[in-house]
């Protein structure tokens, strides 16, 4: 229906509906695997997604300590 309707594609109610019928198959099917024991499976990062991380969090703090070093420049350049 949405891929042939242009004006479903075009009512927030219309694309609502799809995700209701789903939500309720979702929902019972996964309450009937936790009840057999199944759970939900972390997400696996991948290395390279853990040493982006930490590159983004060094140079994070090479920035604070960059700014903090800034500022006590400004801050000692005014009270002279």
């Amino acid at each position: 229906m949405l891929k042939t309707n242009q004006k479903a594609r075009q009512n927030p109610k219309a694309l609502a509906q799809p995700d209701a019928y789903k939500r309720g198959l979702v929902n019972s099917l996964t309450g009937n695997l936790q009840r057999f024991g199944f759970e939900k499976v972390a997400r696996v990062e991948t290395l390279q997604e853990i040493i982006d991380e930490m590159r983004k969090t060094v140079a994070r703090r090479k920035f604070r300590l960059y700014r903090g070093q800034l500022i006590a420049t400004i801050g000692h350049i005014v009270l002279e």
